[in-house]
């Protein structure tokens, strides 16, 4: 299973913790700990390994930030009860950030379809594109609510994307497809490939926290799944490709209290 340095790293400190841990309730090591808002790494965890996988989005800055401030709280390193009060202005600023740094989000995913002008509306009359089966929309408009970021540029060969308290689908129609990193934190992520042009193999980074992501593929691939569930589940519908020539999808990431699909 390939994986990138940040995700090895990352992987060596939780066995080293677990080690040292175990060790001591063993009898083997001898040092102090305090055990106190141990609930908390299951918030503060999948936030660690969302960012390694998919890099720092505001979904996962705002799971980590928040599981700091319990933690700390729980261990009475802050003042008792600041860290409850200050989850809120968190979330504001990491919002604030969002908007103000990470790009024209809503703009940019409307034009990443072919024919998907900025003028356009799937709810208006005329030209523009329709929406698709099922009522969600086509060619990157916004479809739901929440907060949505798209920080690949219109016909950069590899995209990213992540949705938070909300739902989004994002299509690619008639442009190279490189690669992605997908992010859906108590959200969903809908990323349609059927349009996408795929040259040869690529990887498809997904983090998926108390939420869910779908990722609808082109015919004639083939797809390699590399998805670690915590509490979580993934799945494969797509019919794969028996060509060992066709280029090969490879699906690396994590699903912690949600779901990832393939089909």
């Amino acid at each position: 299973m390939k994986r990138d340095f940040a995700t090895v790293a990352v992987g060596i400190l939780f066995l080293a913790a677990g080690v040292l841990l175990g060790g001591s309730m063993l009898g083997y090591f001898d040092f102090d700990y305090n055990l106190a808002g141990w609930w908390t790494l299951f918030i503060i965890i999948p936030a660690l390994l969302s960012m390694t996988q998919v890099g720092p989005n505001t979904g996962n800055i705002i799971l980590l930030g928040v599981g700091t401030l319990l933690l700390l709280d729980q261990q009475r390193i802050l003042p008792r009860h600041i860290g409850l009060k200050l989850i809120f202005p968190v979330v504001l600023l990491a919002v604030g950030f969002q908007i103000l740094f990470g790009g024209n989000a809503y703009r940019r995913s409307r034009r990443e379809g072919n024919g998907g002008g900025e003028g356009s509306n799937p709810s208006e009359g005329g030209t523009g594109a329709s929406a698709g089966a099922g009522g969600r929309s086509q060619n990157g408009r916004h479809s739901g609510g929440g907060i949505f970021s798209s920080v690949s540029s219109p016909g950069e060969g590899h995209k990213k994307a992540s949705v938070t308290f909300g739902g989004e689908e994002i299509h690619y129609a008639d442009e190279d497809f490189l690669g992605g990193s997908y992010t859906a934190v108590f959200g969903g992520l809908t990323v349609n490939l059927v349009g996408a042009r795929l040259s040869g193999d690529v990887v498809i980074n997904v983090s998926a926290i108390f939420g869910g992501i779908e990722i609808i593929l082109p015919r004639g691939v083939r797809v390699v799944m590399n998805v670690s569930p915590i509490l979580g589940g993934s799945e494969c519908k797509y019919p794969a490709s028996s060509d060992p020539s066709a280029p090969t999808v490879i699906v690396n990431g994590t699903v912690t209290f949600g779901g990832v699909e393939v089909k």
